[in-house]
């Protein structure tokens, strides 16, 4: 019996073969283990700012640094304070004009609610002009705290100056020379025309009070308008009054007190003297011996019917 004989070629090609189905039969194997990954993150940090006034704002230079939800104590999450030391001073403080920076915008006193109003003294007497006025904490230069001058271009008109007698209102009280003008006119009524004024009458004002008024008085009958301080005019019969004193001195003035003569000066002339005889001046009214002349030998003429006149 023979043996079968395989061609050597054909080899390969079956070890080809079988390996190919050894490969083919092995079950793949699979590795059960499980991979544990661990998620947790260490917690993040955050910067902190000491906030030493406790008004919830930090000093921007003092800070440090942990966990974002475990704030220092003492320390907030932000650094808008301008002063630590002060819990008045905070971005959420309103600010006033106290020389500081109280909102940490960076300005003093600057947007303060009740700035305080000053106003504009143009002519520097101390008092202000109510239509020129501008708010500040401290009063700019040329502005006054008040309002009350009344006429800011004339440093002589302002509330508690001198009201004098000159058509404005020195002293602003809304009266143009009103019954406190420290130059007052003393006016007179006038009731005779005579442009004297009895004094009992006196009224204190810059202008006439009206008609019948006069700026004279003395005027010791006025009733009279031949009677008074400017008569020069003597008269014989008493005046309305009753007396002869027509020129309000209180004296009855005659018109000739003293006696009348003829008498021959150093050149030997004759001097005339009209008067009364030294013997009889009368009283003022009454009828006397006049003399009225000289004749050529400078001897007396005389007149027995003279009036004596007074003033």
């Amino acid at each position: 019996m023979k043996t079968p004989r395989i061609a050597l070629w054909l080899v390969p090609l079956l070890l080809v073969g079988c390996l190919k189905e050894v490969t083919d039969d092995s079950s793949p194997t699979t590795d059960d283990t499980q991979v544990t990954t661990d998620d947790t993150q260490p917690p993040a940090n955050c910067t902190f700012y000491a906030d030493g006034d406790g008004d919830g704002y930090g000093h921007p230079q003092a800070s440090l640094d942990a966990p974002c939800d475990a704030a220092p104590n003492g320390y907030v999450d932000n650094d808008q304070d301008c002063d630590d030391a002060d819990g008045e001073v905070n971005p959420d403080a309103v600010e006033v004009c106290d020389g500081q920076d109280n909102n940490c915008n960076g300005t003093v006193d600057d947007d303060a609610p009740e700035k305080p109003v000053f106003f504009y003294d143009g002519d520097q007497d101390g008092y202000g002009n109510p239509d020129a006025s501008l708010q500040e904490c401290t009063a700019p230069a040329g502005y006054v705290d008040n309002s009350e001058d009344c006429d800011d271009n004339n440093g002589s008109t302002y509330p508690g100056a001198d009201e004098v007698c000159d058509g404005i209102d020195n002293n602003c009280d809304a009266l143009t020379d009103g019954d406190d003008a420290i130059d007052r006119l003393s006016w007179y009524s006038d009731s005779d025309g005579d442009n004297y004024g009895r004094d009992s009458t006196e009224v204190l004002s810059c202008v006439s009070p009206g008609a019948g008024y006069t700026l004279t008085g003395e005027d010791c009958n006025d009733d009279d308008n031949i009677v008074n301080p400017g008569q020069t005019s003597f008269f014989s019969e008493a005046h309305s009054g009753g007396d002869y004193d027509y020129n309000c001195d209180d004296v009855e003035e005659q018109e000739y007190p003293d006696p009348g003569g003829c008498s021959l000066d150093t050149f030997g002339n004759c001097q005339y003297t009209a008067g009364y005889l030294i013997t009889n001046i009368p009283a003022c009214g009454a009828t006397a011996t006049y003399v009225r002349g000289c004749d050529g030998l400078c001897q007396i003429q005389t007149n027995n019917s003279r009036r004596q006149k007074c003033h």
